[in-house]
């Protein structure tokens, strides 16, 4: 059986800006708001298969967003995990 990888994307343009496993995911996810240019801005998590997550990046923390917002735009962040080379199962 073979591990999840997790994507994250910025929501204004869709980009993956990290992976992770479910190992790290919450510290990847956490890591986010080490980044001020973070700060206010959207992300959500695709599995491979589809949005699992979506948050909102403050300096104090991420905050979970509704996912089904997000849900849109599953094909377009399994386009981008393809071209990345990351599992779409």
């Amino acid at each position: 059986m073979a591990l999840t990888t997790y994507s994250i994307h910025r929501a204004y343009d869709h980009s993956v800006v990290v992976t992770a496993s479910g190992i790290n995911l919450q510290t990847r996810a956490q890591a986010l708001t080490e980044d001020a240019a973070n700060h206010g801005k959207r992300f959500y998590v695709h599995n491979g298969k589809g949005v699992v997550a979506a948050m909102l990046v403050k300096p104090h923390g991420a905050f979970d967003l509704l996912r089904d917002d997000y849900l849109q735009f599953n094909q377009k962040a399994r386009d981008l995990r393809a071209a990345l080379g990351l599992a779409n199962d």
